[in-house]
C-alpha cells in the first residue's frame, strides 16, 4: 500500500510538472521603469549608459534612452490624454510639433520606441513576455 501511494505521487508530480512547465515561459514582473530597463539590461539586450528624456514633450511620466542599443523606453499614466492616443491609433503626437510618432510596442504602461535596434525583434518580444504589476 505505502509503495503504491509513492508511485502515485510520484506519478501525479511529474504530471502537474509537465502540465504547468509545458510550453509555457515565466513571465519577469515589473513595475518600474527601472524594472524593465534593469531586466533588458539582464538579457543583454539594451546596453551603455542612459540619458533622461524630456519624457512630458510625448506625453510620458518619464523616459531614458539607451544611445548605444538605440532604444527609448516610456512610463506613461494609463489615463492621459497621451496614452489613450497610442491606444486608440498607435501613435503619440510630439508636443509643439506637427509629428506623431509610432511605438514599437506597448505593454500596458510602458512603451518602446526601438525600431533601428540591431536586436529589435529579441528586445520587442522580451519588452512584450513583461508582466506588469
Amino acid at each position: 500500500m505505502k509503495k503504491e501511494i509513492i508511485k502515485f505521487s510520484v506519478v501525479l508530480s511529474a504530471v502537474l510538472f509537465l502540465i504547468g512547465g509545458c510550453g509555457s515561459k515565466a513571465k519577469i514582473q515589473c513595475g518600474t521603469l527601472d524594472d524593465v530597463v534593469n531586466h533588458l539590461k539582464s538579457k543583454s539586450l539594451i546596453t551603455g549608459e542612459s540619458t533622461a528624456m524630456e519624457a512630458a514633450a510625448i506625453g510620458a511620466l518619464n523616459g531614458v534612452k539607451y544611445e548605444d542599443s538605440d532604444v527609448e523606453l516610456y512610463v506613461y499614466d494609463m489615463n492621459s490624454k497621451a496614452y489613450k492616443g497610442i491606444a486608440e491609433n498607435n501613435k503619440v503626437k510630439v508636443e509643439g510639433f506637427e509629428v506623431e510618432l509610432e511605438p514599437s510596442a506597448v505593454n500596458d504602461k510602458f512603451v518602446i520606441f526601438c525600431d533601428n535596434a540591431d536586436k529589435k525583434d529579441e528586445i520587442i518580444e522580451e519588452f512584450k513576455n513583461i508582466e506588469v504589476k
